[in-house]
């Protein structure tokens, strides 16, 4: 890191609280960049002209849903710099955001941060990526072209009644641009320290009177993180992606979609295995390799005013294979329907029905198995909710629940309630009360996987074919609150009662001759449900327009996880969760417009530490200052973690010691026409 870089950091961080001057011109910009430029972020960040679908599976204004949700705008994304989905999603207030390595992260919400985040459902453009095998994202496995995304809607809370088992903490809704709002050709390129090399290319355009389409390619490279110890972590990250979308509108009340992707990944990865001599562990380098697509297809019929469907199908094909720990293959299959239906002047009716198919073929290693290695799996569900005018533009109340059934606990159902009350038109009061569950993953049906190491022998933690859903009752009440025209305040704060969580109990000793190893002492530990809990706080994001082209938004969030077991359990790892999210999470965000079409966006966040993993807090500091030289062209150089050398954020099984989060710095080039 130079000095010179060091300096314009720092001169960046002095201005983070300076008056702009100047507004930005853009005469001259193709009608993307002109919609961009021109658009102010108040404009974008006043609740009132949010409309979101997470919630009711409808368009509704932010300002009107009963439920804990923030919205990451395009111009968000645009002004942030940031090169992935994982790093935007740090700009959620109650968001945590925690890179383990190079290609992972451990992202949740309300607790129970890992990994493999079990609670945390994300969708993008109604395609669910939550992954059978182990439940949870694998979010190397999913990346878009950054600059056609248009929204993230972000709920904190359980939202199963509307989108099934596993949004139990929260739902990621991703959202891209329709076709015919990206029109132009777009090229961008990245370099940096850290990001060797990114380059995308993106062509839109018009077929007929009412068909747009765009196709899209990118790739990058990026370099290794560092151990405690300096040393290369193995943990570099190569993909190449491309894609299309097709949108045909308003033919006959009728509107289809049509889109697709197809990727490739190659990743280094050092793996920690336990040995049965000493020292009893073995760093080993290996390549894990992703090749996968998927492609989804949406028609929607307006029947009439008060009356419209939608039949949605997709299919998606992962192939994962790492030589030393797991070669796998998902399929997946969704069908799904949806009613929206204006009843009468007070009910607001949707339902719909879901069907999923899902195919696994495993092929395991002595250290991580599945048993059986081939699964065919069956999701069922129906819906229906409905939103009661109870006093006409101030009182709503809405009921609703899913029906769901799977292959591990059968039926399962997921109801909710949520009241809204509209105080004014500046003040909105809600509460909800839902129930949500965690069906079983096909690992803790199946899996036989080594996690520790006796010396000689090993710890395993063993699949359970009777394991049972986790199970959430929430508590929920929110206030919205404009009282100037220039500032707007969100406040959350919620009791999730959890139950039947998963326990890891420790089995009878045994030893184990049936594998290629040489016979060893082995300690089970099956998974049970015999821990239960509570995880309770409250979060509270704030805008404030301090001028026309300054703009400050930020955000708190308090977090307590407290997590039991069952008197005459054995279990004693459960607990660990308690100490893997934060008790406070803060971020400040600036964003200033300059004269001369000049931009600054400065970013702080702190995160405090994860006791139970010793991970120690840490504070953030990004800035990201672009200039637009003519119509169309961007230049943008983007600094992170500036206060620090690097830290860590996070540790996993099989990864050894925590990586270190380094300062990174790089330049962004894109150029619309």
């Amino acid at each position: 890191m130079s000095f010179k870089l060091i300096s314009s950091c720092f001169l960046g961080f002095l201005v983070f609280f300076i008056n702009p001057i100047s507004s930005v011109h853009a005469e001259e910009a193709t009608e993307e960049v002109k919609e961009l430029l021109n658009t102010s972020l108040t404009d974008i960040l006043k609740q009132q002209n949010i409309r979101v679908t997470s919630v009711s599976k409808k368009a509704e204004k932010l300002s009107d849903a009963a439920a804990s949700i923030y919205v990451v705008t395009a111009e968000d994304i645009r002004r942030s710099g940031l090169t992935s989905i994982p790093e935007i999603l740090r700009l959620v207030p109650g968001i945590q955001v925690s890179q383990i390595t190079s290609n992972k992260w451990a992202i949740s919400a309300r607790g129970f941060t890992d990994q493999i985040a079990a609670k945390m459902l994300v969708i993008i453009d109604g395609r669910s990526i939550y992954t059978p095998l182990f439940s949870g994202v694998n979010w190397d496995e999913h990346d878009l072209m950054i600059e056609d995304i248009d929204r993230i809607e972000v709920i904190r809370g359980p939202g199963g009644t509307l989108w099934g088992a596993n949004a139990v903490n929260g739902v990621i809704n991703i959202v891209t641009k329709k076709a015919k709002d990206t029109p132009a050709t777009l090229m961008t390129a990245t370099y940096g320290n850290y990001e060797n090399g990114t380059a995308g290319v993106r062509k839109g355009g018009q077929i007929g009177e009412n068909v747009f389409y765009r196709v899209y390619g990118k790739y990058f490279d990026r370099g290794e993180s560092q151990t405690n110890s300096n040393q290369g972590a193995g943990d570099s990250w190569q993909m190449k992606q491309s894609g299309f979308r097709i949108d045909a509108e308003n033919i006959e009340n009728n509107s289809f979609t049509l889109q697709g992707d197809l990727f490739r990944s190659n990743q280094d990865r050092d793996v920690i295995l336990p040995t049965l001599t000493t020292p009893f562990t073995e760093r080993l380098d290996s390549e894990e390799t992703r090749v996968g697509g998927n492609i989804l297809g949406r028609w929607e019929k307006k029947i009439a005013e008060n009356s419209s469907t939608s039949l949605q199908a997709y299919f998606s094909n992962i192939h994962r294979d790492n030589p030393l720990t797991l070669d796998q293959r998902i399929n997946t299959f969704d069908l799904d329907f949806q009613h929206n239906w204006q009843l009468d002047e007070r009910n607001e009716l949707i339902w719909g029905a879901d069907y999923r198919f899902i195919t696994s073929d495993t092929n395991g290693t002595v250290y991580l198995n599945f048993d059986p290695a081939n699964r065919s799996t069956n999701l069922f569900s129906i819906f229906i909710q409905d939103k009661y005018s109870v006093i006409p533009d101030k009182l709503f109340l809405t009921l609703g629940t899913k029906l769901e059934h799977n292959d591990f606990t059968g039926f399962e159902y997921q109801p909710n309630a949520r009241l809204t009350w509209k105080l004014s038109d500046t003040k909105t009061l809600w509460a909800a009360v839902s129930r949500a569950v965690r069906t079983p993953s096909l690992a803790e049906d199946d899996i036989t996987i080594v996690v520790g190491n006796l010396k000689p022998g090993f710890a395993q933690w063993l699949g359970q074919t009777n394991f049972d859903s986790e199970d959430l009752i929430a508590y929920e009440i929110g206030y919205r609150v404009q009282p100037q025209n220039n500032f707007f305040m969100d406040f959350s704060t919620f009791v999730n009662d959890y139950s039947h969580l998963r326990s890891y109990e420790t089995g009878t000793p045994f030893i184990d001759s049936s594998t290629s190893l040489p016979p060893h002492l082995v300690v089970p530990i099956p998974f049970g449900n015999n821990a239960f809990g509570q995880v309770y706080g409250f979060e509270t994001a704030a805008y404030w327009d301090v001028t026309p082209k300054w703009q400050l938004s930020g955000g708190y969030s308090f977090d307590i996880v407290d997590i039991h077991t069952k008197a005459g359990g054995t279990d004693t790892l459960s607990q660990i969760d308690e100490g893997k999210t934060a008790q406070n999470n803060f971020n400040l965000r600036s964003h200033l417009s300059l004269p001369h079409n000049l931009e600054l966006d400065n970013s702080l966040y702190f995160v405090d530490n994860l006791s139970t993993i010793h991970i120690p807090s840490y504070l953030r500091f990004d800035t990201s200052f672009s200039w637009s030289p003519i119509a169309g062209l961007e230049l943008r150089l983007v600094g992170q973690n500036l206060f620090d050398n690097s830290h860590p954020e996070f540790s996993a099984p099989l990864q050894g010691d925590a990586t270190q989060v380094g300062r990174n710095a790089y330049g962004k080039v894109t150029w619309r026409f």
